[in-house]
């Protein structure tokens, strides 16, 4: 699990991603006392939600939650999403320095993935914005 500051920066500023978040056993958040946790129990929501409102937690999904958030993601063959998700990587590769692509974590590159797919959006290294179609839509 990336635990970086710049996943944590990437997450806080996903806001299509924070709000559709439903707290469930093994989430991992950060929260304002510097450190990363796991919520133990979804049978203490109220408290999360206070935490929530109080101290600004950030949810940091995992790779299957994120899998789990691309549209239609049932729909398509697994074969599909591989194929979508080289052309993705490849648009990367071949518009960052190598040595940017050898610091990202599959976390990262995950919620890139995810959207750009839903919400057609990249991330510039400090926010996300609006992006052009990239080359793998047309796969």
């Amino acid at each position: 699990m990336d635990e970086s500051k710049e996943y944590i920066e990437m997450c806080r500023k996903a806001t299509e991603i924070q709000k559709a978040w439903q707290p469930h056993w093994g989430d991992f958040i950060e929260g304002d006392n510097d450190g990363v946790v796991t919520i133990i129990s979804v049978g203490q929501t109220t408290y999360i939600m206070y935490i929530l409102v109080e101290s600004q937690i950030v949810w940091l999904p995992r790779q299957d939650q994120l899998q789990g958030m691309l549209k239609d993601y049932d729909k398509w063959t697994p074969l599909y999403w591989i194929r979508r998700f080289k052309g993705f990587s490849q648009s990367l590769y071949n518009s960052w320095e190598i040595e940017r692509l050898e610091t990202m974590t599959m976390d990262k590159l995950w919620l890139m993935f995810v959207m750009r797919e839903n919400f057609k959006k990249k991330w510039d290294g400090k926010e996300w914005i609006d992006s052009a179609i990239f080359p793998a839509d047309s796969l």
